[in-house]
């Protein structure tokens, strides 16, 4: 979402899961996961390869139940 505030648009080109991984201090697996479980959640909607539409009243719901 800081992305999305950053570039002031829904749609961002995200890094590689490798760069995700480096920057957050975990393993690109959990970036592959974390992601799809965004994306189930409806928090997410995935746009070609890198890029993603980022569905704020989705997201802000799920983060504000503190759900993982």
């Amino acid at each position: 979402m800081l992305l999305a505030d950053a570039n002031k648009a829904s749609i961002v080109e995200l890094p590689s899961h490798s760069a995700l991984a480096e920057l957050l201090g975990t393993r690109r697996e959990t970036i592959a996961r974390a992601l799809g479980a965004l994306e189930l959640a409806g928090a997410i909607r995935r746009h070609e390869r890198k890029r993603c539409e980022v569905l704020r009243s989705p997201l802000l719901a799920r983060l504000s139940q503190g759900t993982r």
